[in-house]
């Protein structure tokens, strides 16, 4: 009888370890989606071919500061949100929710004029060249941030390309 005790318990110890490991996944890969990456790109402060967006004042100078100034070896502040093309958007979240991407969360993204629906979201999130952490991960001396720094290929896209992409956000009042 204490045996089947025992066992019975360790079975339920057992289960809820499952589920609280399952629902710490389901929590770290769960987050919000910010607004801020449904709404149109030209909300952001613009930073050469970027838009920045960070809810804290602070935090979005200091994220705007890396940027502009192409800092190396500091990390952007969690909650910062970086948009080139509306298709596509980083946010900076913990790097325990996204080690492989340095706390990074890809989003691709389907924008129309009624809004954007999230496609693909992660660090396995992908455009047609491949996946987001693929491009961004030469970039480590600049937190993963291509247009902050040296390591990325180039984006195949002139500058005219891009704030053409930009000023044709649908989501954007005319």
């Amino acid at each position: 009888m204490l045996c089947a005790m025992h066992n019975a318990s360790r079975l339920l110890t057992a289960a809820a370890a499952a589920l609280f490991i399952g629902t710490a996944s389901f929590a770290i890969h769960a987050q919000d989606v910010p607004q801020e990456i449904l709404s149109c790109i030209s909300d952001g402060t613009k930073v050469r071919h970027s838009f920045i967006q960070h809810a804290d004042p602070a935090k979005l100078q200091e994220a705007v500061r890396l940027y502009q100034n192409k800092v190396e070896n500091a990390d952007y502040p969690e909650g910062t949100i970086i948009r080139m093309i509306p298709q596509e958007a980083m946010v900076k979240r913990t790097k325990a929710a996204f080690p492989k991407s340095n706390g990074w969360e890809y989003f691709s993204l389907q924008v129309t004029p009624q809004g954007s629906n999230v496609r693909e979201r992660g660090e396995a999130a992908s455009n047609r060249l491949g996946t987001c952490q693929n491009c961004h991960s030469g970039a480590a001396k600049s937190d993963l941030i291509c247009g902050g720094g040296p390591g990325c290929a180039s984006v195949p896209l002139t500058e005219e390309q891009i704030a053409a992409l930009q000023g044709n956000d649908p989501r954007c009042k005319k």
